[in-house]
């Protein structure tokens, strides 16, 4: 019986920021259900065998075993089980930044460079493009991390200069920048770098900045996120103390 409590405080915890950020796309009336339908389906894959040319990002989806890889020329190629292989054509030109599985929905979401988002469907004969999502307002900014959330279907998205958006795979909606989730050094601190669940409290949300701060936001706490644990600091004025640790 206290395994099974503690395993049902565990999941309650999981779905807590799942919620928070689901009621937020939910609200959101971001520009990508504005945007256009997606593109017909592309024509059949080439054949290819191996790892690709430039290959840069990798991905991988234990639940499925598939790995997924992105080149810069802007292909993503798949590797399944018994040696399964599939290269997907480069819808966008731009080269791939970050892969994310969606788990056991079949999604692969890409993150191209220039912020620009294509979420494949991977069920079925042959992957298709499913959705399109838009970021709004990062025009000029570059998606420096992309995080699933664990038992959810939303990606979180850090940016260069520290805003934090979430996408739904399941909707292909996006939503952000989120209040409160920004990092505190902004561009001046090179962006976003990490963006992880706490592993023994699910609701908790680490946000990492390149220039090394560290902090550790409560989202069950309400709106804006309880603060719960900060490390290190952005960039101080000299004669400045210096960063520390603060829980």
């Amino acid at each position: 019986q206290i395994t099974t409590l503690a395993q049902y405080h565990d999941a309650h915890r999981a779905t807590t920021m799942d919620r928070f950020f689901r009621r937020n796309v939910a609200a959101a009336a971001t520009a990508s259900e504005d945007a256009p339908a997606p593109p017909p389906p592309p024509p059949p894959p080439k054949v290819h065998y191996g790892v690709p040319a430039l290959a840069c990002c990798l991905a991988a989806d234990p639940v499925q075993g598939t790995i997924a890889i992105g080149t810069e020329s802007g292909h993503i190629k798949l590797f399944g089980r018994r040696g399964s292989e599939l290269l997907l054509p480069a819808i966008s030109p731009a080269p791939v930044r970050h892969l994310a599985f969606i788990t056991n929905r079949g999604l692969l979401l890409a993150v191209h460079e220039r912020a620009v988002l294509r979420l494949w469907s991977l069920r079925g004969a042959r992957p298709t493009l499913a959705a399109t999502p838009v970021l709004p307002a990062v025009d000029s900014l570059e998606v420096s991390v992309a995080t699933l959330v664990p038992r959810s279907s939303i990606v979180l998205l850090g940016t260069s200069d520290g805003r934090v958006f979430a996408c739904d795979g399941a909707g292909g909606r996006t939503s952000g920048p989120h209040a409160g989730l920004r990092g505190e050094a902004g561009a001046q601190g090179g962006g976003l770098c990490a963006l992880e669940s706490h592993p023994s409290t699910p609701s908790r949300l680490l946000i990492g900045e390149r220039c090394g701060s560290l902090r550790v936001l409560d989202l069950a706490r309400g709106t804006p996120p309880h603060v719960a644990c900060v490390f290190g600091a952005p960039p101080a004025d000299e004669g400045a103390a210096p960063p520390g640790l603060a829980c």
